[in-house]
């Protein structure tokens, strides 16, 4: 998926910067994991050099989310979750758990606006901390305790 489609065009300096470091991480991600599968699919990579290079991608992924997140926190929770949902799902194997993060750190963001519906946030950030403490990903784990931080007492 293209991210440059996914962005309303009139955005603030800060969120252009944001959004292009985001389409920058997205992309080197991208090419990452298509040049390591295409190379462990080949028999090129094996053993140690796999981990490796599998850890680096697993960075680019992180990369990625940790642009997500600021553009959330930034208060652009639309374009993180778009973000997030076109780059970010192979973290966690596909799983429903970094959709739910997505979902978590939009409502997340809304709450911090002060938005009417805090309720909704709310029980929206507790619904996606619930899908991604079943995640085992120590990215997921981390993401999800940054979330945790972000929920009201209450």
């Amino acid at each position: 998926m293209v991210l440059s489609v996914l962005f309303a065009p009139t955005t603030d300096a800060s969120t252009e910067t944001l959004l292009e470091q985001l389409r920058s991480d997205h992309a080197a991600m991208v090419s990452a994991e298509q040049d390591f599968h295409s190379r462990r699919d080949r028999g090129i990579l094996n053993g140690k050099e796999a981990a490796d290079y599998a850890s680096y991608v697993a960075g680019l992924h992180r990369r990625v989310a940790e642009d997500c997140v600021a553009l959330a926190e930034q208060g652009k929770p639309e374009a993180a979750r778009a973000a997030w949902e076109a780059g970010v799902e192979g973290i966690d194997a596909g799983s429903r758990a970094s959709r739910a993060l997505a979902e978590g750190f939009w409502h997340a963001a809304f709450l911090e606006r002060g938005s009417d519906d805090a309720s909704v946030h709310r029980q929206g950030i507790v619904d996606a901390l619930r899908a991604a403490d079943a995640i085992r990903d120590p990215i997921v784990r981390d993401f999800a305790d940054r979330l945790r931080a972000k929920l009201p007492a209450g």
